[in-house]
């Protein structure tokens, strides 16, 4: 009679410590491998925004420590990974980037623009690439570069990414990305003009803006009073090309994109 209390003890222990290991999928280092691993079949969806982010740069010297840069003294440097993690079928979905504070404008800003005018109606053009998990290493492939997952759960996640720097004395960047989860119209993303490269999904909007607009048009009409260039008319066989070779972006190539309207036209 006296050991029913301590068996009544044990197995009251042995409950608990069942119930605590079934309540999170939650691994010791705070990753849901279960859920990640759902992501990269494709067998859930969700969506991350990034909250912030933090870099820390490392000299290639000996006994060299990590310093974190204060971001409002330093130009030129941006977030590595996406700004928001649309993650559906196995995939991310981000929006083409024809924008950013580096580059500056693409030659297809203007004539998108104009283009969702003509049509009188917003259209955003997706690519999509494969979310990619390695549950043994921990990481995770998003846009072509590796990412170190240091949490990941069902409310938020943080990755951590690497690159080297070249200065007098060179060393590794560190980047460390905070994301919490934030809700989406999964099932709209479909019906929206989807590519599997930045390329193909610049082609797919020269080829939209030639079936509505012509292979040469003036854009004015479509963007005023906002904007009005002085040669106004989309040559969008030189974009073409352009983004063909790769240089889209390069301001040495970015000639004869916009015409002058002849003196003779109506």
């Amino acid at each position: 009679m006296k050991t029913k209390p301590v068996k009544l003890l044990f197995l009251l222990i042995s409950l608990g410590m069942f119930l605590f290991s079934g309540c999170s999928n939650d691994e010791p280092n705070g990753i849901d491998t279960d859920l990640m691993n759902s992501l990269t079949r494709g067998t859930i969806s969700t969506c991350y925004e990034l909250i912030s982010f933090d870099i820390y740069q490392k000299p290639d010297k000996p006994n060299a420590g990590w310093e974190h840069l204060d971001l409002s003294d330093w130009v030129g440097y941006s977030c590595p990974s996406p700004s928001r993690m649309l993650i559906h079928d196995g995939k991310t979905w981000s929006p083409i980037e024809l924008f950013n504070l580096i580059q500056g404008w693409h030659p297809l800003y203007y004539p998108w623009i104009a283009y969702q005018n003509k049509i009188e109606s917003a259209v955003t053009v997706y690519v999509t690439r494969p979310f990619q998990f390695d549950s043994q290493n921990n990481s995770l492939q998003l846009d072509g570069r590796d990412y170190e997952v240091e949490t990941a759960n069902d409310n938020e996640m943080t990755l951590i990414y690497y690159s080297k720097y070249i200065s007098e004395v060179p060393g590794t960047d560190k980047y460390i990305m905070r994301y919490k989860k934030s809700s989406a119209d999964m099932n709209s993303l479909s019906k929206n003009p989807f590519f599997e490269s930045d390329k193909e999904a610049k082609l797919g909007i020269i080829e939209l803006l030639r079936n509505e607009l012509g292979n040469l048009f003036n854009i004015n009409p479509y963007i005023e009073p906002y904007v009005s260039f002085p040669n106004p008319l989309v040559n969008l066989d030189r974009i073409e090309e352009i983004v063909n070779d790769g240089n889209d972006w390069d301001p040495m190539y970015q000639d004869n994109i916009f015409l002058p309207v002849p003196e003779d036209a109506e």
